[in-house]
């Protein structure tokens, strides 16, 4: 029993650990880790999906002085 509930907080752990994509959005500065998102694009098929931000990564563009940010998603 003991076995089956460690395996299943190790399964619970790594699901949700587990990369389920990336995506660029304009900076948002009220934006921070492990906030829970909501997102629907009609192009891709995804309607009202949650996932959690993981990582942040600001980029600034010099030339076109544009600013962006890369969220790394994981399941809530």
């Amino acid at each position: 029993t003991r076995t089956q509930e460690r395996a299943d907080a190790i399964l619970r752990t790594e699901s949700l650990q587990a990369k389920r994509g990336n995506l660029t959005v304009p900076t948002n500065c009220g934006q921070e880790l492990y906030d829970v998102i909501t997102l629907t694009d009609v192009r891709v098929g995804i309607d009202a999906k949650k996932y959690r931000v993981m990582s942040i990564q600001t980029d600034y563009n010099r030339p076109r002085a544009i600013y962006n940010q890369r969220l790394l998603l994981c399941a809530p």
